[in-house]
């Protein structure tokens, strides 16, 4: 099997869309929290594994181009995506001394196909000197042409799996959860069940990353 594809497509399940009291747009303020928690190892990896010069940054002025793998219908991924832009011209600036400017930012939001992508972009800000761009599908599969990107975010989803276990819907399987389909103190051969499937999903993931970006090793890791 190529990489970046999987045998069946998953079911999608999309967070509420729009504004109202049920949103996620107003129900996401712990997963705000994680972004923030995470912005000072964001800018520090940057600062210290991204190398813009390899990139041909120096001489081309390419644009850098972004990916949220996961990011519903904001604004969490507008402050995540921001921060990340911030970042990268703080890396510029020290590495090149203004010696050359970026000539800009692209940036890939990406989420299941029934995602609100209306609210999405209503929320981006119209004076954003960046291009957007949506992409709808799953991220256990191929999504961007080979080394289209130079950075990849996925900041609060990678633990949906991409499908129930087959296993836990057996009847006949010692794994069979009877009808359940979660998984939390139960016995040993369900937990197998899920946790091979998330390597399953996992190396999948990582996989088509690879692909996708332009990165080095490191900034992988």
């Amino acid at each position: 099997m190529a990489i970046g594809e999987i045998k069946e497509l998953p079911k999608s399940w999309a967070m509420i869309g729009g504004d109202g009291p049920e949103s996620y747009t107003q129900n996401s303020s712990y997963q705000k929290g994680v972004v923030d928690a995470s912005m000072e190892m964001v800018d520090d990896g940057i600062m210290e594994k991204l190398d813009l010069k390899s990139r041909g940054f120096e001489s081309t002025n390419d644009t850098f181009r972004i990916a949220d793998f996961g990011c519903s219908v904001g604004p969490n991924t507008v402050f995540a995506v921001e921060n990340i832009m911030k970042a990268v011209e703080h890396k510029h600036h020290a590495q090149f001394n203004n010696s050359a400017a970026l000539s800009g930012f692209q940036v890939f939001f990406n989420d299941v196909a029934t995602n609100d992508f209306n609210t999405l972009f209503k929320a981006l800000h119209s004076n954003e000197k960046y291009f957007s761009a949506g992409v709808p599908g799953t991220f256990f599969g191929r999504l961007l042409p080979r080394s289209t990107l130079h950075f990849a975010q996925s900041s609060y989803c990678l633990h949906w799996l991409s499908k129930v276990p087959k296993e836990v819907l057996d009847s006949e399987s010692a794994a069979w959860n009877k009808g359940s389909l979660q998984c939390d103190g139960l016995k040993k051969e369900v937990t197998k069940a899920y946790s091979a499937q998330f390597q399953s999903d996992m190396s999948t993931f990582l996989k088509a990353s690879k692909e996708r970006n332009r990165l080095d090793r490191d900034m992988l890791e």
